[in-house]
């Protein structure tokens, strides 16, 4: 018989939870025990159900409640129910990383996908082998747009500004070192305010723009670099001072991480540049996401494991 849909209306969660008690038990008295309800409220709650069905369900006998045809019938199916309801709640909730086939989408600069993605990849193949993973190159308000419409879960790097509705944990923080080619013929060996001011300047800005944070400093004191060029990406400007007279100011990580590979001398700054903080970005939707809060983890441990160059 088929239930229309002011029948399906009136049954609740509580009266599948209390017909599948009755039913494993075949005692009111046992079901409500389990369920943590009177006995009464056992009762009431099988005289609905009788009238949604339009079936006795339990019949009463000597030993207890015996099941109709029709409440063994609905056994199967009312487990099922119950089933999925809980795996409802606990949607992200549970992760189990050793089994998990998600895809997880984190928007980054290439500095940080150049640092993260070797060791968060290898993590993930010995912990979580059938997860997945793809950056995406997204900065500042590209990247809370990506997290505001479900485009990004995570975002890595450097934000100025948290606008409402995200959250924002601090994983570390990082501090420039200067790169030249080795044997730059106006560094020498070691790199002074005056050496650092003869050299041409590549400047890695996001926008475009030909003055970073040390320009302010130097303003202060009356001073001025020549910066001539900038690009959008890390790795290119390494590739550009390797293979060049210009010198850059990059984060001490990346300078650890590629310094050898493109052949590079690395020197402290001749003057103070602000180090920035490292933060991960995520919608506040997404508290109770415990895929998510185990990716953030592994990518702070990831972080704070990456080597630092001692500067000479």
């Amino acid at each position: 018989m088929a239930i229309d849909n002011s029948h399906i209306r009136k049954l609740d969660m509580t009266l599948l939870l209390v017909f599948a008690e009755v039913l494993r038990h075949r005692k009111t008295t046992l079901a409500a025990r389990h369920l943590g309800l009177s006995q009464s409220a056992v009762s009431h709650a099988l005289s609905r159900l009788r009238e949604i069905f339009t079936d006795p369900l339990f019949l009463r006998r000597r030993d207890g409640l015996q099941p109709t045809a029709r409440a063994l019938a609905l056994g199967p199916q009312v487990a099922r129910l119950i089933e999925l309801a809980g795996e409802t709640v606990r949607a992200g909730r549970d992760f189990d990383p050793a089994t998990s086939t998600r895809l997880f989408r984190v928007a980054a600069n290439d500095l940080f996908c150049t640092l993260l993605a070797p060791p968060l990849l290898a993590e993930l193949r010995r912990t979580a082998p059938s997860v997945r993973l793809t950056f995406h190159y997204a900065v500042s308000a590209h990247a809370f747009e990506g997290l505001k419409h479900d485009d990004f879960d995570l975002a890595v790097g450097r934000f100025y500004e948290l606008p409402g509705g995200f959250e924002s944990t601090e994983v570390g923080e990082e501090g420039f070192v200067v790169i030249a080619r080795r044997n730059h013929p106006q560094i020498k060996n070691r790199l002074t305010l005056k050496r650092w001011l003869a050299c041409e300047h590549l400047l890695v800005s996001f926008s475009g723009g030909m003055h970073g944070a040390a320009d302010a400093t130097l303003a202060a004191q009356g001073l001025k670099r020549d910066v001539a060029a900038s690009m959008p990406l890390f790795f290119a400007a390494l590739s550009s001072v390797a293979t060049s007279d210009l010198i850059a100011a990059v984060p001490a990580r990346l300078a650890a991480a590629q310094a050898k590979r493109f052949k590079l001398a690395v020197y402290p700054p001749p003057l103070a540049i602000a180090s920035f903080p490292v933060s991960l970005i995520r919608h506040e939707r997404s508290k109770s996401d415990a895929g998510l809060d185990w990716l953030a983890a592994k990518i702070a441990a990831c972080y704070r494991a990456l080597p630092q160059l001692p500067v000479p």
